[in-house]
């Protein structure tokens, strides 16, 4: 039932119909003008050889030097004489269509499009077929799938290719799944949760989402156990996945030793009555090397029974709750806070810790929508969050991601803004689990004392609650009849509390402000510095804050470390380094302005960077100190600036304005 399934869905399919023939068609495009380069070609003498109007010509070509902006080329034209690339620009855009770079920009990379299909199907197809069924040249989809076992090699995985028999998709059946629901819950989890399910139940056939989605609210009721809603989708991600792997006849094969370690866990018993409603719903047999594997599915979730009075029994005979408790105290004397006397804080974390190192002992990944923006928007927690990663990734040597680190943030958020200001009111209807619902909740008591609030709901709560409150603030798109709805996102950004505002007619006083001109100095401004890498830039801000007697050695060792952990590329070309390690005799702000962009991480290019040397006295003020560096470039006016400057008094004329 699961073959060929990208062929059965008619409206996804036509969609990359028109697109991909867009695409292979400005490949053609390409491909005459290099051909003819450096004489000019008439959109007239184009639209013969494409088959399409002067208009559909001239609107690809205006299309395509919208593609070429990034590799500051274009292409050229001369009115009444036609299209041509110069010689200058020759070679760039050779490189650029050799690389395979024309993917359509309304659908996730082809990369992933390929990927997932192969992950779909366990038989061979040919680069022709999949040419046929994306509309890419085959020389595209070559180098895509190039492209695509750089990402797939890191995970175990690999796509091969056999003479006469085409392309599959080789690897363990644990890697294939784990990556597979990776694809998944990048694509279908988001803020807007439940258009995200709805559009996972269209994209697999036969109700599929609906029937698992039904098991598993009974599995809730006749084990009382309670799943986050971050975790209910995810076990939906991965059960669709199991079933369709059980379908195919490839089953997940676990050692008898590890199937031994899993029966000690309490889990096992729960993961034998979910295999038992999903074998009667599906009408097939589920081994026990499958019931493992949701073992360990279930260790990650975190089911929750009685927390508060599980979390009173034996703490001092519990390994995990002592170091937990050390780290926290060696974290609140790093950042003069108070999070070890917040016990509500430590059971959440605790419980927290317990399914976070399952996922990373068994390879299981997370998504969390709101990483970026808990970057940017709650600076101090994300930080005090990546040293205690540090301290985690010190003790249980694995790699902490930015996903995990986020919400491991959010917990710390909910803390901090408690011990802010108590008191305040409203009902709180969240999706993504108990930590962003404790920090929604601490942080609207601060913001708002007067509030009243008297319930908070998952999304589970929905049909069954009848609401007595008069206003709800929901993280979901929400209707109640007679109720005043605030849609809001976890992180109750500006936006938020101007929704909530207007409904309760409160009004805020202004946040106080950091003046940024007392970071800065003459000395640790440049501008114009051509470097090519992100630990080029690092060892460059940290030697200048060195030399000039700043910080000490190992601080330029702590930007490096700091930097592994978590990316400290902001958007807007921006990167704010620092290093919680060695000594800062003089607070300060190193300012560097790069003459070209380059690639920090993954996703973000850099070009401003101010390099962070705060001393344990400036600590309660980084995200003060933050948000001022931040919104020095949020406007493109202050960031175009800032590129221009040259001297330390554009600098300051820029910050003073």
């Amino acid at each position: 039932m699961y073959k060929e399934k990208v062929k059965n869905d008619n409206e996804i399919n036509q969609k990359r119909k028109v697109s991909g023939m867009k695409n292979c068609r400005k490949e053609k495009v390409l491909q005459i003008l290099l051909m003819n380069s450096p004489q000019p070609t008439t959109s007239r003498l184009l639209s013969s050889y494409l088959g399409v109007s002067t208009r559909t010509v001239k609107q690809d070509i205006k299309e395509l030097n919208e593609n070429l902006k990034k590799c500051h080329v274009s292409i050229q034209s001369q009115r009444g004489v036609g299209y041509f690339i110069s010689k200058v620009h020759r070679d760039k855009i050779k490189d650029f269509l050799d690389k395979g770079e024309l993917v359509d920009e309304g659908f996730s990379d082809l990369k992933y499009k390929i990927i997932e299909y192969l992950l779909f199907r366990s038989t061979y197809i040919s680069v022709e077929a999949l040419s046929e069924l994306f509309f890419y040249s085959s020389s595209t989809i070559l180098k895509v799938i190039e492209q695509s076992n750089k990402e797939l090699n890191k995970r175990g995985l690999s796509i091969i290719k056999e003479p006469r028999k085409g392309i599959k998709l080789k690897g363990s059946e644990k890697n294939q799944r784990i990556y597979h629901a990776h694809l998944l819950k990048n694509k279908y989890f988001s803020q807007n949760s439940y258009q995200n399910m709805l559009d996972l139940q269209a994209y697999l056939p036969e109700k599929i989402v609906e029937r698992v989605q039904s098991v598993l609210t009974e599995f809730q009721r006749k084990d009382d156990v309670i799943l986050t809603d971050m975790a209910l989708k995810a076990l939906i991600i991965h059960i669709v996945i199991t079933i369709k792997r059980i379908h195919e006849g490839s089953e997940m094969p676990l050692s008898e030793l590890e199937i031994f370690n899993l029966k000690q866990n309490k889990e096992w018993q729960y993961a034998q009555s979910l295999a038992r409603l999903v074998s009667l719903e599906f009408e097939m047999e589920i081994s026990e090397s499958e019931i493992g594997y949701l073992c360990i599915h279930l260790l990650a979730a975190n089911l929750r029974q009685n927390e508060a009075e599980i979390f009173q029994k034996n703490l001092e005979e519990n390994d995990l709750y002592q170091k937990l408790e050390q780290w926290i105290l060696e974290l609140d004397q790093e950042f003069n806070t108070c999070l070890s006397k917040d016990s509500q804080f430590l059971m959440n974390v605790y419980f927290h810790l317990q399914p976070l190192l399952k996922r990373l002992a068994y390879g299981i990944n997370i998504f969390n929508p709101w990483t970026k923006k808990m970057k940017l928007t709650e600076k101090e927690s994300f930080e005090i969050a990546v040293q205690l990663a540090q301290k985690i990734i010190n003790h249980e040597k694995y790699t902490i991601s930015d996903d995990e680190i986020a919400y491991l943030a959010m917990h710390i958020g909910a803390s901090l803004e408690r011990k802010k200001l108590i008191n305040k009111k409203i009902a709180i209807i969240c999706v993504s689990g108990i930590g962003t619902s404790n920090f929604i909740k601490a942080k609207l008591k601060r913001l708002y004392p007067t509030l009243n609030i008297c319930a908070v709901y998952s999304s589970l709560d929905l049909e069954k609650e009848d609401f007595d409150e008069d206003i709800l603030l929901t993280t979901v798109p929400l209707v109640v009849p007679n109720k005043t709805v605030v849609q809001i996102t976890p992180l109750l950004t500006l936006k938020d509390q101007e929704k909530i505002e207007k409904v309760i007619k409160y009004q805020q006083s202004e946040n106080e402000k950091v003046i940024l001109t007392k970071y800065f100095y003459p000395d640790l401004f440049e501008g114009n510095v051509s470097l090519k890498t992100r630990e080029e830039v690092l060892k460059y801000v940290g030697n200048i804050l060195y030399k000039n007697h700043y910080v000490d050695k190992k601080f330029l060792k702590g930007l490096l470390g700091r930097e592994r952990i978590s990316s400290t590329a902001m958007g807007n070309l921006l990167a704010l380094p620092h290093s919680f390690e060695g000594s800062v005799f003089k607070q300060a702000i190193c300012l560097i302005i790069l003459k070209q962009p380059i690639l920090w991480d993954k996703e973000e290019y850099v070009q401003i960077v101010m390099a962070l040397a705060l001393d344990e006295r400036a600590k309660q003020d980084f995200e003060l100190v933050f948000r001022e560096v931040v919104w020095l470039v949020e406007g493109i006016d202050n960031q175009k600036k800032l590129l221009k400057a040259k001297h330390f008094k554009d600098l300051m004329k820029i910050i003073k304005n």
